[in-house]
Formats: C-alpha cells, structure tokens, sequence
C-alpha cells in the first residue's frame, strides 16, 4: 500500500501573537469611532461667555481652551485633520494659542457649545472628571517647574502638561471595565504598568502615544508620555528639557494627589533624587510648586464642584464601581480644592510634609 496515504496531516499553524504595538492599533481604531472626549462644564460656560465679550481675544479664548484636556484635543485634533491642515499648515500646529487664532472665535465657541451639550447628558462621567483635573494639575506643576528651571517653553510645557496623561482619560472613559479591573489590580500592589499590561496588555503611555499620533497632534506631547521611574535623559537639547519637565510634573501631582500621605514621602525623594540636578530643583522647592500651582487650578476645582479627595486611587475605585477599600472610604470623606485639601486626615499628614519641606 502506498505509505503516503499513511502520511500524517500537517500540523496546524501556530496563529502569530500580535505584538504591543498591533494591540495598541487596535485599541485606537475602535476608539476613533467613539465620542469624543467630554469637557468640565465650568471651563465651557467660561469661554461661551468670554466668546460673547466683544473685548475677547484670541489669547483669552486660548486660555479657556488650555484648561481643559477634551477640549484642547479636540480644538487640537480639528485644526490638524486633513479638513484645515492641508490649507492652514504645512505641519501640525503647535499650540492651543495658534490653533485658536486659526479656527477663530466663532468655531471654537462652537466646538464648546456642542460639548458642554453631550457633557450634560452624558453619563458614567464621576470617574472621569476627576482624571481631567489631575491633567489641569499637571499642566500647571509643568509650567511651574519649567519657570523654576529657567525652561523657557512654558507654553509647551503647560501643553505636554495637559495631555501626559491622555491614555489613562482615554482608557477610564472610554473602556471603563478594564479601567476599574487596573485600579483594582494597583490597590491590591500592583504597579500602573504591570497593572495594564495584565489588562490591556499595553500601557496607558503606549495608546496615548497612538491615539495623538492618530489625531495629528503635536509632535512634543508624545514624546513626553513616558513613565518617570524609567525616564532616561538622551541629551540636554530643547526637547529632553521639556521630556524632564512633564514627567517630573506628572511624578508630582501623582505623589502630591493621588498617593497616600505615608506614599508620598519616598515617591517624592526618587523624583528628586532622578530629576533635581538637571532641573535645578531640591526637595524645599516642592512645597511653592505645589501651592503656586494649586492656586492655579482652585477656581476650576471650585467651579467644578469635585473634591480634591476624588483624585485619590483609593477614592477613583469607588468611583469605578468597584467594593472600596476602607481606607478608600475615609479618603473619599474629605473634600476641597487644592488650596484647601491640606486639611483633616490625610491633608494633616501632607502639612507636615511640607513643613518638613520648609525646614530643609
């Protein structure tokens, strides 16, 4: 008999695995179909009646538009699509002030009236406002660490501020699941990356990157979405100074807002430790960042109605829907702006913080 009919089959092919880079690709496909990202509604009734004011101008509308991560992407995004790029510039443009004076006044009051819109009746929002107000943070720890560090890219820097933490926005708002399963996953021990890797099986630094790259946006603000315990310095050139800036701002405002007092402290001697010889920056320097910054922000926290405590992971599991923590609880008691949440409980722990600060 003929031994080839005794020939067994092929053995199937093994299906490729796809990489991180293809998962993220993915990820961003089916996140271009969704809404777009939704606005604080107190920056939004602040720039439609600043549009109203025959006195605006192009730099005070810029101003409402750059406290806001959903509508700086979008005005962003807009400015940058094929529809405006290919007549307007020739690269992507740079910067909230330029993109504003290019669309003009009437369209981006628009752009703000339409989200203030869907912001009103969207819903599962609770965790994610309080994302956006760490971006606001960020952005204005950046500006304020670039001003002490002689940086003189404030404008860039309050930008890559803003849109550091894109990724995780864009996770929490859009695939709110897997968003509560990481946060889980980071009150149980886990670190943030391990944490999306085990989830997404990509970071949030990674989608950032894709979706800004989808969206033309500026080039600076990926380069800047990096974690800052691997943050390696290539050169001293405009751009590493400002990959410096964004990741010991956004270092900050996590040790600052989001960590527990205890947390805090050791979070706050690596940042240092990795960041304040290029910077210029020692540790007493922490404390008038911090305070200059917060008092930024106070009138966005105060008009937006959402307590400091709510920046807390313990607070933004609850928020998630998931069984909190007891200490979640007693962090989720305490409320205030950022000028004010160094008060009971955990604000007294962060006052001796930066009394400790003030003595060094």
């Amino acid at each position: 008999m003929n031994a080839l009919a005794y020939r067994q089959p092929p053995a199937p092919l093994l299906a490729a695995v796809p990489t991180c880079q293809q998962r993220v690709d993915a990820c961003v496909r089916r996140l271009v179909a969704r809404p777009d990202l939704p606005v604080l509604p107190c920056n939004m009734h602040g720039l439609l009646a600043a549009a109203e004011s025959e006195t605006t101008s192009f730099a005070g509308l810029a101003r409402f538009v750059s406290l806001d991560l959903g509508l700086t992407a979008k005005v962003l995004r807009v400015v940058n699509s094929g529809q405006y790029a290919s007549r307007m510039a020739a690269s992507p443009v740079p910067s909230v002030s330029r993109a504003v004076s290019m669309l003009g006044i009437d369209a981006v009051a628009e752009f703000a009236a339409t989200a203030l819109s869907a912001a009103q009746t969207a819903t599962g929002l609770s965790g994610v406002k309080p994302l956006m107000l760490t971006s606001l943070i960020t952005a204005h720890h950046a500006r304020q660490v670039a001003l002490r560090a002689r940086f003189p890219w404030l404008e860039d820097a309050f930008l890559c501020g803003m849109l550091r933490n894109l990724g995780e926005v864009l996770v929490a708002y859009h695939l709110p699941e897997e968003y509560a399963t990481i946060l889980r996953e980071m009150c149980q021990g886990s670190d943030e990356r391990t944490a999306c890797f085990r989830v997404l099986e990509f970071s949030y630094e990674d989608l950032g990157k894709g979706m800004a790259r989808q969206w033309n946006l500026p080039e600076r603000p990926g380069q800047c979405m990096e974690r800052w315990e691997t943050f390696q310095c290539r050169s001293a050139s405009g751009i590493d100074r400002l990959r410096m800036v964004t990741n010991f701002s956004h270092g900050l405002t996590e040790a600052v807002y989001r960590r527990d007092p205890a947390e805090s402290h050791s979070r706050l001697s690596l940042l240092i430790d990795r960041f304040g010889d290029a910077l210029g920056l020692a540790e007493c320097d922490l404390k008038a960042i911090v305070k200059l910054a917060a008092g930024d922000a106070k009138d966005v926290f105060e008009a937006s109605g959402i307590p400091v405590s709510d920046l807390r992971l313990g607070r933004q599991v609850e928020l998630a829907r998931l069984e909190p923590e007891p200490s979640a609880r007693a962090a989720g008691a305490s409320a205030g702006n950022p000028g004010e949440s160094l008060e009971p409980r955990e604000g007294q722990a962060r006052n001796r913080l930066f009394r400790r600060f003030a003595r060094l």
